[in-house]
């Protein structure tokens, strides 16, 4: 039975990081049905992706006396299922209200857009404006952000 091996594996991984993949071959097959059955095989590898990631990165902080890791690794499964289905109705409730066709998007579209953000960068003036947006990614305020947003979108040049 792994239980106590699920402590002694996260305890491990605490001094080395490649230890952690024990718990994902251990639990990587609970976790990606348990995805699935929520969202669909397509989007469940990408969020068991995210949900080992994720607790990987806080076995530092959790309790090294879990005993058994499954139901630490549901918890993060199931908070991803939750900011995708929030996400996708945010996205839903944009179409709705704006009428755009989310699959009518074109190719050519995208290259326009490349070509005007390389536009507008070499509008910038470099010296100031490379200061300036290091300045603003550095100590952001919302006014900053939303000077430099502006900026690029209207190729304006930045000043500061």
């Amino acid at each position: 039975m792994h239980r106590d091996d699920d402590r002694a594996i996260i305890e491990r991984s605490r001094r080395d990081p490649e230890a952690f993949a024990e718990l994902y071959d251990r639990h990587a097959p609970a976790i990606h049905r348990y995805l699935a059955r929520r969202l669909g095989r397509d989007l469940a590898d990408d969020l068991l992706a995210e949900t080992f990631l994720e607790a990987s990165g806080k076995r530092h902080r959790d309790d090294p006396d879990r005993a058994d890791a499954l139901p630490w690794l549901y918890g993060f499964a199931t908070r991803l299922v939750g900011r995708h289905r929030r996400r996708e109705a945010r996205f839903w409730r944009a179409v709705a209200r704006t009428g755009a066709d989310p699959a009518a998007g074109s190719a050519d579209e995208g290259v326009a857009d490349r070509v005007a953000a390389q536009r507008s960068r070499r509008d910038l003036s470099p010296p100031r404006s490379r200061a300036w947006s290091r300045s603003c990614v550095r100590a952001p305020t919302s006014t900053s952000t939303s000077v430099l947003k502006v900026g690029v979108a209207d190729r304006l040049p930045a000043r500061g």
